[in-house]
């Protein structure tokens, strides 16, 4: 959806909130200055060259080779089943921005980097962030995905009055359109039929015949519990068995503030932006930072990306006030059952020395689960 860089736009689907278009992201520095990522392609280069003009010309080069890419490839092939991965080479090798795609498809983000050029410290730091963030590791291949989620960053937005309204909207035009939600529908199994359909069976008995089954279940509880190991075919059991849970995730620290929030940076453009990232100077930083994350070492005041949704849409918290949501990559096996209060003091520390903000009136931290989901049970759609 593409908006304004500070206006609004509206959603075509049916009773959808407005979404507020925000300065994307920014990395401020020590040393004053800062890094904007927009997608007006001249701002984002203004903003690098500040810090490297051979950087910023290295971003316009990168950005012109990318824009193509996710046109005419990227973005296009999620609406299509998947080809043979040497029959989608050779496919896309057919034109000079599909040989472009190709080069840098088995590329790690610090490859993609290298690829075209950067050299500076704090850009590199910055151009990696976006898909660490994300807890990715940033020497293992990302490929086509990481102009996905270069794209991502410098389109991203919010949904006015919060994300609740856009699923509470899908969930209208389902429903006006004869659709049902089962809620707490616990799924017993799935039976893959001879004729090409499948049907599910829940725990009250009930069976619901589909042409096809779209499963938020992690893919060891789909096809080896629900469907049966004895079921699937052998290329694709295999690649099941293989699967194994991420070693990252996310905590949040999310702050009711009784007052304004407001950062100490002399850019005042960092305190309009949708993220800011905290904590880090320099590429090796957040190598380092990663490192102590997979050793179980890494702090909570270390680095964390801050977004003030009460910045851009005012209906996010009660006036004279401020909502506040600080995230944070962490491995995903800490014990967070005991630990969870101090790694956000340490988080809240970290806020303290970037920001001004008034008295704390809400605070709570969303931590990883102390184990993994085994549930099947869900909302069914029909």
């Amino acid at each position: 959806m593409s908006c304004p860089p500070t206006g609004t736009c509206r959603s075509p689907i049916s009773g959808c909130a407005t979404c507020i278009r925000t300065w994307p992201a920014r990395s401020p520095f020590d040393d004053g200055k800062s890094l904007l990522f927009t997608k007006d392609l001249d701002e984002t280069v203004q903003s690098i060259a500040t810090v490297s003009e051979h950087d910023a010309e290295c971003f316009r080069t990168m950005w012109n080779s990318f824009a193509p890419m996710l046109e005419q490839y990227i973005i296009p092939l999620t609406y299509e089943l998947p080809m043979p991965v040497v029959d989608q080479v050779v496919e896309i090798g057919a034109t000079a921005i599909g040989e472009q795609l190709n080069e840098i498809s088995d590329l790690s983000p610090i490859e993609v980097i290298d690829h075209y050029g950067f050299t500076d410290p704090r850009v590199r730091m910055a151009l990696q962030s976006f898909s660490a963030m994300w807890g990715f590791h940033l020497d293992d291949p990302l490929g086509y995905l990481y102009p996905v989620y270069l794209c991502r960053m410098v389109n991203a937005a919010l949904v006015k009055g919060g994300s609740h309204r856009l699923s509470s909207a899908l969930y209208r035009v389902l429903v006006s359109n004869g659709g049902e939600i089962l809620d707490t529908s616990e799924a017993t199994g799935i039976d893959l039929r001879d004729d090409g359909g499948v049907t599910v069976e829940v725990a009250d008995g009930h069976r619901f015949g589909a042409r096809a089954v779209a499963s938020t279940l992690n893919p060891q509880q789909t096809f080896m519990g629900l469907v049966g190991s004895e079921n699937l075919p052998d290329d694709l059991r295999h690649a099941v068995a293989d699967w194994e849970w991420e070693e990252r995730t996310l905590f949040g620290q999310h702050l009711g503030i009784e007052g304004s929030f407001t950062y100490r940076h002399p850019e005042p453009r960092v305190g309009e932006a949708m993220i800011a990232f905290l904590g880090l100077e320099t590429e090796d930083d957040l190598h380092e930072h990663l490192a102590r994350v997979d050793a179980g070492t890494a702090g909570g005041g270390e680095w964390v990306h801050v977004t003030v949704p009460s910045h851009h849409d005012r209906s996010m918290a009660p006036e004279g006030h401020e909502l506040v949501r600080a995230e944070q990559v962490v491995r995903y096996d800490d014990d967070w059952a005991t630990g969870t209060q101090a790694f956000g003091d340490e988080c809240l520390g970290l806020l303290e020395r970037h920001a001004d903000f008034g008295r704390i009136v809400l605070r709570r931290s969303t931590r990883p689960p102390t184990s993994r989901p085994s549930s099947t049970r869900c909302s069914g759609v029909r």
